[in-house]
């Protein structure tokens, strides 16, 4: 799905955890970010998607006034 981050208050939600787990799983933080940067190609500030649980994944900081992913530099 293109656009979990629109879905991710779902993750935690019974009736719904087991579909979003299963198809947007890095929103649902249950995928192994550490080798994937989520800037790549992306000017630094970009926004990413929300934040889970205040983190994000890796090239990206949680502004946690908004609540969003932001780059923190170009994405190479």
């Amino acid at each position: 799905m293109a656009n979990c981050y629109q879905y991710s208050t779902l993750c935690n939600a019974t009736l719904y955890q087991s579909i979003m787990n299963a198809t947007c799983a890095c929103t649902c933080g249950l995928c192994n970010t550490t080798t994937t940067n989520a800037c790549t190609g992306l000017a630094a500030g970009a926004l990413v998607g929300p934040c889970i649980n205040n983190a994000c994944q890796t090239g990206a900081t949680c502004n946690t006034t908004t609540q969003n992913c932001v780059c923190l530099t170009a994405g190479r």
